[in-house]
């Protein structure tokens, strides 16, 4: 272990169960928690800061029965059933938009949601999501948009938000719904590296969810993506880790190909890092060789034992403050990804620079001048927030 679950509350440790990828699923330890006593109503607070209380209800019920269920867990049957039913209707949004983007000649996968629901965790009740993401190539993005205009969805991103550097993905909402889809022509931002998309997306395959075939991305593919992207948000909730951990549990891998993918991506010490927190606090099934390999990347191991003291301490999330971007620093390798991730974080404009200030198509390249001015206001308004702190 990398950092021992004695020294963590009794209430996180009753939710790390929860999650766990091991062979029982963490049911014993769940029992043990029902029998000794625990504030079920601190593991449920704590659960909906980790996005895990429908695995929660769902584990809890399994391993001490509904009716033996804590009351605090108990009232989440309500909650469970609502999400299952958000659920099915992302699935339906997620049919309906592969029809509308096959028919337009635009090939699209599905990313997390209700594919990782199933990918992962073999049942699409288990897993929580806000919102609908799915990846496009980047060539075809117009034509994504105008057949999806066509059937009712709008856009909701600023208008130049898409045309600048650092953007990735534009929302969309169709009203009939209230569903946001986030509609990626990248996997990651580019100051975090870059995972190569058309081979990730080469061997897709389609996974069948609610009775709809859906086009997802190979699981070694989806495991180095969630891997980064769990890099890229410095690993915030236990539900980031567990994601990994039971994909890791429910896929048959090809870990030398998902050896090759990190290092065509640079990814290899955020692919490390990942699968030390996953096997560590989540019992992930990875084979001891590869353990070994991650152990040996430099850094990796005192970066697993950060995010993981992190998690079990429920400390507060650092996205958006300078300390995440020292722990990205820290999780990149090489000085030409540090620098390259410097230049980039510091001067490329994104999405938030286009909804701070609109301006037309045409001026675009005065955003390079709007982001390092809305970069130093943050700067000054984040150094007065902790001098009054």
């Amino acid at each position: 272990m990398l950092v021992g679950l004695d020294g963590a509350a009794r209430e996180m440790r009753a939710l790390v169960a929860v999650a766990s990828a091991g062979a029982d699923g963490g049911a014993a330890a769940l029992r043990e928690h029902a029998a000794r006593g625990c504030d079920w109503q601190r593991v449920v607070e704590l659960a909906e800061t980790h996005s895990l209380r429908t695995l929660l209800y769902g584990r809890v019920t399994d391993a001490v029965g509904e009716a033996a269920a804590p009351a605090a867990v108990r009232a989440l049957a309500q909650p469970f059933r609502a999400n299952a039913l958000r659920n099915l209707q992302a699935v339906a949004e997620i049919r309906s938009i592969v029809g509308l983007l096959a028919a337009a000649g635009v090939p699209a996968l599905a990313l997390k949601g209700p594919a990782l629901a199933v990918s992962a965790y073999g049942d699409l009740t288990l897993r929580e999501f806000s919102d609908v993401d799915m990846l496009v190539p980047r060539a075809a993005l117009e034509a994504a948009l105008a057949a999806l205009g066509g059937a009712g969805y709008r856009v909701t991103d600023a208008p130049a938000a898409r045309w600048l550097p650092g953007t990735m993905e534009v929302a969309l909402m169709r009203d009939s719904t209230g569903l946001t889809i986030d509609l990626h022509w990248r996997l990651m931002p580019n100051y975090f590296g870059s995972l190569p998309e058309e081979p990730l997306c080469a061997r897709a395959r389609s996974l069948e969810i609610a009775g709809a075939r859906i086009p997802v991305l190979a699981p070694e593919a989806e495991l180095l993506f969630l891997a980064v992207n769990g890099a890229r948000d410095c690993w915030p909730t236990l539900r980031a880790v567990a994601d990994l951990a039971h994909l890791v549990r429910s896929q048959p891998l090809d870990w030398g190909r998902v050896s090759d993918l990190a290092a065509a991506s640079g990814a290899s010490r955020a692919l490390a890092v990942a699968l030390l927190l996953a096997s560590s606090l989540l019992e992930a099934p990875v084979p001891e060789e590869v353990l070994r390999r991650a152990e040996a990347v430099r850094a990796a191991l005192p970066l697993a034992e950060r995010f993981a003291a992190r998690l079990l301490e429920n400390q507060p999330d650092v996205s958006g403050t300078l300390g995440e971007a020292t722990l990205h620093l820290r999780q990149l390798a090489g000085a030409v990804q540090k620098v390259s991730y410097i230049v980039r974080r510091v001067c490329q404009p994104s999405q938030l620079d286009a909804a701070w200030v609109s301006l037309p198509r045409r001026l675009s390249a005065a955003y390079y001048l709007v982001r390092p001015v809305r970069l130093a206001l943050r700067c000054v308004r984040l150094a007065a927030k902790r001098a009054a702190g």
